[in-house]
């Protein structure tokens, strides 16, 4: 009698973002069978592999990929002797550990099936499969990658619009909710707050994202009393996987807003410290290469200065710059 089981896992490939992703989560799922298969090699008796001085190894014959839609599996079936994990990786004349990921190897020598899943679109690629860590012999049944859905949401930010949020006013909460596939998708988009922190409007947005792109969604909150909590964000595409993530958000008590004609000026405080900071006067029209100013990190939400975009050419920011680092030394 022959054991089949199955390790799921999703292939995070390294990219330019505004947020680090994990290097593998694991998922609930199984390969698609109602999808054609972008590639299958299924060896006559299996590949056996391994000489027992080294780990063995294989770049998967044909596997020069030139389209892999988000969302596809690449399921192999094998099996192996010894071991701890089971690596696929994909790139062209190298293979750098931002485009692998490994699991764990099930090495009683049944059969197990290694699945994982593709986050967003990957082109002209080749496969490369390292079974086993180990010295060992190895068996592989069958190599299949199917295509997947073209639409594949994840949470590019989740950050709160004020740096120093306060109990009793509102705050905007802020997610950027990206879509790595090549087709534009539609999903919903719940904020959860916890207990002390109400929602001032609809938890629900529905949202739609088009190919490759980050769309801003935000809420407006307000903490009862000054306390660390934790929001989370859920994305619940219409066709896909649902996706999560937490927030970790220190509401800080309120104060009492004193109004001034103008900035009063700057006292210096009596302490001992003396501390130090670069003020960078480069946020104007005109700078950075072309007319962009603060348009140079915009699209980057979760940068914004406790200041708020502001304008360097009124010497009333000035002035608060220097009040903020009063308060700061």
């Amino acid at each position: 009698m022959r054991v089949i089981g199955s390790i799921v896992a999703v292939l995070c490939l390294a990219e330019a973002s505004i947020a680090e992703e994990p290097a593998a989560v694991a998922v609930a799922a199984s390969p698609k069978e109602d999808v054609p298969a972008l590639y299958q090699w299924k060896p006559e008796g299996g590949k056996k592999l391994g000489d027992g001085k080294s780990a063995p190894w294989l770049r998967l014959p044909g596997a020069d990929i030139r389209d892999i839609p988000a969302g596809s599996t690449l399921t192999v079936r094998m099996t192996a002797s010894s071991g701890k994990t089971v690596q696929v990786s994909f790139g062209g004349s190298f293979f750098p550990d931002s485009d692998s990921l490994s699991l764990p190897l099930v090495a009683d020598g049944a059969v197990h099936e290694y699945v994982f899943r593709f986050p967003r679109h990957v082109g002209n690629t080749t496969i490369q499969l390292n079974p086993t860590d180990a010295p060992g012999q190895v068996n592989i049944e069958s190599v299949v990658l199917l295509g997947g859905p073209e639409c594949v949401f994840g949470v590019g930010s989740f950050f709160m619009d004020r740096v120093l949020p306060r109990a009793g006013r509102q705050e905007r909460v802020c997610g950027l909710i990206d879509n790595k596939g090549k087709e534009p998708g539609e999903a919903v988009v719940t904020l959860v707050a916890p207990p002390g922190v109400k929602l001032l409007g609809p938890a629900d947005q529905e949202v739609s994202v088009g190919p490759e792109t980050v769309k801003l969604v935000s809420w407006q909150v307000q903490a009862d009393a000054a306390a660390a909590v934790t929001l989370t964000l859920k994305v619940s595409p219409k066709n896909g996987n649902p996706v999560s993530t937490d927030l970790p958000v220190r509401f800080d008590p309120p104060v009492k807003e004193a109004k001034f004609d103008y900035v009063p000026p700057p006292v210096a405080p009596k302490t001992d410290y003396l501390v130090g900071a670069m003020y960078f006067p480069g946020w104007k029209e005109g700078l950075h290469g072309k007319d962009y100013g603060w348009r140079r990190i915009v699209a980057s939400p979760e940068r914004k200065p406790a200041l708020g975009w502001y304008d360097e050419h009124n010497p009333e920011v000035s002035a608060r710059a220097l009040i903020s680092a009063q308060h700061v030394a």
